[in-house]
């Protein structure tokens, strides 16, 4: 962790916002302190070794003081979107506790990022309560930016999640009215952009900013972008005049494996137009160096993105775990050999058949093996590809042969007392109805087949 630069309090890093801002401010030269109430959900993040943690309840206001002693400026990234009714209490009490601590420990600067909403409308609770928060530290007394953004396009956004789940796996959607309503998409890159920059506005500037793309569209328009550049067919959508809001929520929950809370809250929030009112801050800080993005080049750096999928809670998952007696860094030996003289997998024929398979459809098909040695980035492991390896910890594997959807699979190596554990996660993100097809018509066998090989690896280490 280096020692100069400003001092950086980040809280929700263990959200999408938070754990991109991160590396961002690093990068920028800050020092970066966290606050998180559970330190292991950060061991898997690139820049864990280059903050400060520290660990408790942001109701807490003792941890609230000791979280922002000597920070320069505050990111306050804390949003409940909960099915629990006092969640809006919750949330307030924070930041009247955070815009507090700030003050008195002489923070410069908070900076939060909200919700956009529209004047002279009855808002949902969920937009309610983002006002709220956002009022609340704007009464600190600390210099405060609002940040107010719609829809965020990057991989791991629950809204941009939603909507690319909804364009991939329905062939035809059945939507109420709001669908027709407009809305002002930004890409991530913007606005983390913003949130970073909004740190060195002048000390008599505190007020809310609206923020969004240079685009305002329908939600019926994004659809048919989306399936546009993920090279999908244009699915027909039909209207309804009458659809209530929870009605699309648990219809929505069916197809995407996220929380019926958060889609009740995306969706009641889209029961007006959800654009920008002003253009404000672009009188205060300067445009991206890229200039915005708009909503078709956003989606196009989204499916580019290396970390698509596994980070989102669109993705399908299964998890098998095999517990061991041997030290993490015996376990990790075993599992940094695959592919290569100790890399066989159980089953070995049905795999070589998969291969037939994906070589008939044009794909690389099954190519056993590799050089003996530690993992690198963009190795080839027999028919994967290592995406990213955390030296001790992890790897993740990118399959190279053709399946409709995305996937990775992260085998993780976990201390436990003595012994050690070996978790093989596959995430899956289904491209279309086949998709979906695919993934529960092989799930059995897959269950099987990863069970075994997280044995056989586990066994590999200890001999």
């Amino acid at each position: 962790m280096t020692t100069d630069g400003r001092l950086a309090l980040v809280t929700g890093v263990t959200g999408y916002i938070g754990a991109q801002l991160v590396p961002r401010l690093l990068a920028d030269g800050w020092r970066v302190r966290v606050l998180t109430r559970d330190a292991g959900r950060l061991r898997d993040e690139p820049w864990v070794d280059d903050v400060e943690i520290v660990v408790g309840d942001a109701q807490d206001r003792a941890v609230l003081d000791e979280a922002t002693l000597g920070v320069d400026a505050a990111w306050f990234l804390i949003h409940s979107m909960s099915g629990a009714r006092d969640y809006a209490a919750r949330d307030r009490e924070i930041a009247g506790s955070f815009g507090a601590s700030c003050s008195a420990n002489g923070v410069s600067r908070i900076v939060y990022l909200g919700g956009l909403y529209p004047d002279h409308a009855k808002l949902s609770p969920h937009l309610v309560s983002r006002r709220q928060v956002g009022d609340i530290l704007l009464d600190s007394g600390v210099p405060t930016a609002v940040l107010q953004a719609g829809i965020v396009v990057g991989v791991g956004s629950v809204s941009y999640d939603l909507l690319r789940t909804m364009a991939e796996a329905l062939p035809a959607l059945v939507a109420p009215d709001w669908i027709d309503h407009l809305v002002q998409p930004i890409s991530i890159e913007d606005v983390l952009h913003y949130l970073v920059a909004a740190a060195d506005l002048p000390p008599d500037v505190s007020r809310a900013f609206d923020i969004g793309g240079p685009d305002a569209l329908s939600y019926r328009d994004l659809l048919h972008v989306y399936a546009e550049e993920a090279g999908l067919r244009r699915r027909p959508i039909v209207t309804v005049p009458v659809l209530l809001p929870r009605t699309t929520a648990l219809a929505a929950g069916i197809v995407a494996p996220v929380p019926t809370s958060l889609v009740s809250a995306l969706v009641a929030s889209l029961a007006h137009d959800m654009v920008c009112r002003e253009n404000d801050i672009t009188d205060h800080l300067p445009e991206p160096p890229e200039r915005r993005l708009t909503f078709r080049e956003a989606v196009v750096r989204a499916l580019e993105s290396p970390d698509e999928p596994g980070d989102g809670p669109a993705d399908l998952e299964d998890v098998r775990t095999v517990d061991t007696a041997l030290p993490a860094d015996e376990l990790w030996r075993g599992v940094e050999a695959i592919g290569g003289t100790a890399g066989a997998y159980p089953f070995a024929p049905l795999w070589w058949v998969r291969g037939t398979v994906d070589r008939l459809l044009g794909g690389p098909g099954f190519a056993m093996g590799r050089e003996d040695g530690a993992l690198g980035r963009g190795d080839v492991v027999d028919f994967w590809t290592v995406d990213r390896v955390v030296p001790g910890r992890s790897v993740r594997l990118r399959p190279r042969m053709k399946i409709p959807g995305r996937t990775l699979v992260d085998l993780t190596v976990e201390p436990i007392g003595a012994g050690s554990r070996l978790v093989i996660r596959t995430s899956f993100r289904p491209r279309g109805a086949i998709g979906i097809v695919y993934w529960y018509g092989f799930l059995p066998g897959h269950v099987v087949l990863f069970q075994r090989w997280a044995q056989q690896l586990a066994n590999g280490a200890a001999v």
